[in-house]
């Protein structure tokens, strides 16, 4: 009999961050993703970025073995509102 014992390490992560552009004045960024979904190695993030002058978000999901070849697949969705 063979007994293993697996520790799982935490694949999350969550930001947050600010600044100051040029175009969009003062900018706060929240992130939030993880880089091993359900232990498949599936990568899936999401962003809000909230600016003085401007609003965005951005999505994307990427699969490291795409229709099981070693071919990386993925897609990414975004939008930005911009206000003069």
């Amino acid at each position: 009999m063979l007994d293993v014992e697996a520790v799982d390490q935490a694949t999350g992560d969550f930001n947050v961050s600010g600044g100051y552009s040029t175009t969009d004045g003062w900018l706060a960024e929240v992130k939030l993703g993880d880089r091993n979904v359900y232990g498949t190695g599936a990568n899936v993030q999401a962003a809000l970025t909230y600016g003085q002058y401007s609003r965005g978000i951005d999505l994307s999901a990427s699969e490291p073995y795409f229709l099981g070849t070693r071919t990386t697949g993925g897609i990414e969705l975004f939008g930005k509102q911009v206000t003069a």
